[in-house]
């Protein structure tokens, strides 16, 4: 069940949010590593391996914030009936595009 609790934040929400704690601490560690590469002089393929691997994971974050944003505005636009239904795309459009380019 995800019934909301006291706080009006659904179990969901909250094991989401564990989830994308637990996703931007491993990417700070790949930024971290990178740093440490570059101090030990590294190879550049293996930091640009190692950039590439915290970019996919900054990917992931983004992907789940904008999946997080579509249902936060398809259960508002459920919830205030067909008027609402039809404002759903600005939320989204503008979730997708930030995240596309920046």
């Amino acid at each position: 069940m995800t019934g909301r609790g006291v706080s009006g934040v659904t179990r969901s929400e909250i094991a989401m949010s564990d989830d994308m704690l637990v996703r931007l601490r491993k990417i700070e560690g790949q930024v971290r590593g990178l740093q440490h590469m570059l101090e030990r002089g590294d190879t550049c393929l293996e930091m640009l391996t190692q950039l590439a691997a915290a970019r996919a994971a900054l990917a992931a974050v983004g992907g789940k914030l904008v999946a997080c944003e579509t249902r936060r505005a398809v259960t508002t636009a459920a919830a205030g009936g067909p008027a609402v239904v039809e404002d759903i795309g600005a939320p989204v459009a503008a979730a997708v595009s930030l995240l596309l380019t920046r």
